[in-house]
């Protein structure tokens, strides 16, 4: 696939500050759903929400936010809150409900 198609798929994105498990998961994402999604893995809850930032701004779709619940800058809930800032309006609301649930149980 080339370049600018990948950059037009929905986006699911993951925070987590442990770079083995990010990695894992990333992959892992990848394998299953890279050929429909773009996945985007960021190692600092900060860093993506800067992202979030910059695809809402591009007009990009956000359909699914992942986060570690326990990160130094942040728990994966506070996250996902400052997340919503940005793309409530494109995240489906049931995939929003059940990030919030799974970082609460962290």
């Amino acid at each position: 696939m080339d370049e600018p198609a990948a950059l037009n798929k929905p986006v699911i994105l993951i925070a987590d500050d442990e770079p083995v498990p990010l990695a894992a998961m990333a992959n892992a994402l990848v394998r299953r759903y890279g050929e429909d999604y773009r996945i985007v893995a960021h190692s600092s809850p900060r860093a993506a929400l800067d992202d979030l930032e910059r695809l809402k701004g591009e007009g990009k779709q956000v359909v699914l936010l992942i986060a570690d619940q326990w990160m130094p800058e942040m728990t994966g809930a506070e996250f996902l809150e400052k997340a919503q800032e940005f793309h409530d309006e494109t995240l489906p609301q049931e995939s929003a409900k059940l990030a919030h649930f799974c970082a609460a149980q962290g």
